[in-house]
């Protein structure tokens, strides 16, 4: 029996919660763009945002469009979330092109080593053939 009042009370404790969260981003609003403004921003009339923010009750129409509003990211937690998204994005694109650029000199100096192999292949190819027809004439002369 216990723990039907205490499913009963946690169930209004969350509806409590979000009819705070949606009053909370109606008087952000509200500070931000006036009545008018916000009344545009949401579609409904002036006075219902008005009598809302007096009053502390929310239509179910008002709800609805706090809530839709919250989904489209509405308000300064969405703006905060954006901004940051915003820094990351920048930080990922200057280290994206960091990298770019160190592929680009590893691949420069792959080729240059390859080179610089091939050189010195050929140089101590041709070093060891005089070493062999030196051998070979010492080999004649004896």
């Amino acid at each position: 029996m216990k723990q039907k009042r205490l499913v009963i009370k946690r169930s209004k404790d969350i509806e409590n919660l979000h009819h705070l969260r949606l009053m909370a981003l109606l008087s952000e609003l509200v500070r931000k763009w006036g009545y008018k403004g916000t009344a545009a921003l949401l579609g409904i009339d002036q006075r219902t945002v008005a009598s809302s923010v007096k009053s502390g009750q929310l239509t179910p129409r008002v709800c609805e469009r706090l809530h839709r509003a919250l989904q489209y990211g509405v308000g300064s937690a969405a703006d905060e979330q954006r901004e940051r998204s915003d820094k990351l994005e920048a930080r990922l694109d200057k280290v994206e092109g960091q990298l770019r650029e160190l592929r680009q000199e590893l691949r420069k100096g792959v080729k240059e080593l390859r080179m610089s192999l091939d050189g010195v292949r050929k140089y101590y190819g041709v070093q060891r053939r005089l070493v062999e027809l030196r051998l070979l004439a010492l080999e004649a002369g004896r």
